[in-house]
């Protein structure tokens, strides 16, 4: 998968009004034995085939289920201990262009 091909994986869910809300996957960090997906909130345009703009960062406790993949919010600590996981997992974008500025 390339970068930009995270953005064409865009799934919803319903919220507790009934409201279909749009987001992207971000990445998947395992935690405490369980696997959990970072998620950025997108809002499409009206024929919701482009994004328009970005929302918050979410936190769901993914869990593979024989229909799918099931996700399920969690607790502020919970969410807030994964996301810091999750930032730490991506490479520090200062160094990547150090480093390649040094091979040039």
């Amino acid at each position: 998968m390339s970068e930009h091909e995270h953005y064409e994986e865009i799934f919803s869910l319903f919220d507790q009004d009934g409201n279909e809300v749009f987001f992207h996957k971000l990445g998947e960090v395992e935690d405490e034995g369980n696997v959990y997906w970072v998620c950025e909130e997108v809002f499409l345009n009206e024929a919701k085939d482009m994004i328009e703009d970005l929302g918050e960062v979410y936190v769901f406790k993914a869990d593979e289920t024989p229909e799918g993949i099931m996700l399920e919010g969690v607790e502020r600590d919970v969410a807030v201990r994964v996301f810091e996981k999750w930032k730490q997992s991506i490479p520090d974008l200062e160094e990547m262009f150090e480093d390649f500025e040094e091979e040039e």
